[in-house]
């Protein structure tokens, strides 16, 4: 027990590198500002409708939810 609370506290040498990669990753990706995307009207408008079918199962799943809550109190 005593040495799994150890193992918990000390960061291992493979946990110190990948902290140390990701800290030099974000750096260098607050440095290039060109690398991040842009949200335009353009990306916002290429989105896609809810097709009638997930419109009448949604429908459905709701009214079976109902039709077994009236199940459930007619029983009590």
């Amino acid at each position: 027990m005593g040495l799994f609370l150890r193992q918990a506290d000390d960061r291992t040498k493979l946990q110190n590198r990948l902290a140390e990669e990701l800290r030099e990753r974000a750096r260098s990706v607050q440095q290039t500002p060109g690398k991040q995307p842009e949200v335009t009207s353009d990306l916002l408008e290429d989105g896609e409708q809810t097709r009638p079918a997930g419109m009448i199962l949604t429908l459905l799943a709701l009214g079976i939810c109902v039709a077994g809550v009236v199940w459930v109190a007619s029983n009590f």
